[in-house]
């Protein structure tokens, strides 16, 4: 399925089983390819930082040749985690340390080139900054470019050859993490990939499952055929449906 957002020149688009979302990925569109600013490009930053220092780093791109039409402003994000770490959905999210949000120009000037980009990291590990320029006819650059660096405990400086390879510039492939609900309370808060929540909703259809059959296998009027062992049986398939839901992505 795919929805446009509020903001201006967004599509979501959304994976869903048949009772709730899985994972969507967030993505710019434009009227024609061609007429694309270029992609953004950042400045030699160092690729390693003080935890509670300010880094700063410059970015800056070009206008699309053909079109001539101004860079407007940047979409930036800066969080937690390395380059392949999906963007969390929950503006709120603890793994933002800056944006999402359109940094430099408004609708009536240009963005000045280059930008400077600075934040205070304040805990270890890598830490990646996302870009996208978007000119004033509302056109996003074809990819977005994100930098990746890591922060460090002052005077551990670490060995290049630790995080040769995972930090520097690169061209964004990810999306987002599945949806924000508010009343789902799950979230990688720590950046590794795995949620630090419990999804309530799933872990409360496992439960139903189990009761619906724990009452067919122990009520006196139940329908199961077979006696106790066609009870039996069907409390040992709800046990199995639970665990086939609460694992096996149903």
């Amino acid at each position: 399925m795919a929805a446009k957002s509020m903001a201006e020149g967004y599509y979501t688009i959304r994976i869903w089983n048949t009772l709730y979302p899985r994972g969507s990925l967030q993505t710019h569109f434009v009227d024609f390819a061609s007429l694309c600013p270029g992609n953004a490009a950042f400045s030699d930053g160092a690729e390693t930082v003080e935890v509670g220092e300010t880094y700063s780093i410059e970015v800056s791109a070009a206008p699309n040749d053909e079109s001539g039409v101004d860079i407007d402003y940047f979409d930036v994000s800066v969080i937690y985690g390395s380059s392949d770490t999906l963007l969390p959905d929950n503006p709120l999210s603890e793994r933002y340390i800056l944006g999402p949000y359109q940094f430099g120009g408004d609708d009536s000037v240009a963005c000045a080139m280059p930008q400077k980009i600075s934040f205070v990291a304040e805990r270890e590990g890598y830490v990646t900054i996302h870009a996208t320029p978007v000119d004033t006819a509302g056109r996003a650059a074809r990819q977005e470019t994100y930098f990746t660096i890591l922060a460090h405990e002052e005077g551990e400086a670490p060995d290049p050859q630790e995080y040769e390879g995972q930090t520097g510039e690169g061209y964004y492939g990810g999306g987002h993490t599945e949806p924000w609900l508010p009343w789902i309370p799950s979230a990688d808060i720590d950046g590794d990939g795995d949620a630090d929540g419990y999804d309530y909703i799933l872990i409360g259809a496992a439960v139903l499952i189990v009761i619906v059959g724990m009452l067919l296998a122990f009520l006196p009027t139940s329908p199961v055929p077979g006696d106790k062992l066609g009870r039996l049986i069907a409390l040992i398939l709800s046990i199995v449906a639970a665990l086939l839901f609460l694992f096996g992505g149903w």
